[in-house]
């Protein structure tokens, strides 16, 4: 399949500024949408389809709402890097995050998505 790879806006944090000087930058949150096209197996018609994620950060260290080879609809992780040393010095541990995604489908669209 194919692969997305994104930079987080967290990249842009200063270590050497205290990190409630750059609040505005400090991420809260993703929202991921991916849109693909499929076949439908009965009709032979073309559908748009749609994977949307969205997570929560703590900004705690050592919590990590997500790992590596988890999935969510026909979303799988890959390489994800933990919280910058200069701002989570202390060694982490990471907690699983176990989801089970839902999927609505329309004639339109068919949505993934984390139960809340």
């Amino acid at each position: 399949g194919d692969v997305a790879t994104f930079k987080s806006i967290s990249d842009n944090l200063d270590p050497d500024v205290p990190i409630e000087d750059q609040l505005d930058i400090l991420p809260g949150g993703v929202q991921l949408t991916l849109r693909g096209r499929t076949i439908d197996e009965v009709t032979g018609e073309e559908k748009i389809v749609s994977n949307r994620i969205t997570w929560s950060y703590t900004n705690a260290c050592g919590v990590e709402p997500l790992e590596a080879g988890q999935s969510i609809g026909w979303t799988t992780f890959g390489e994800l890097e933990p919280a910058s040393e200069a701002f989570c010095p202390a060694p982490v541990t990471t907690t699983t995050t176990t989801t089970t995604p839902t999927t609505t489908t329309t004639e339109e669209e068919t949505t993934t998505k984390a139960p809340e």
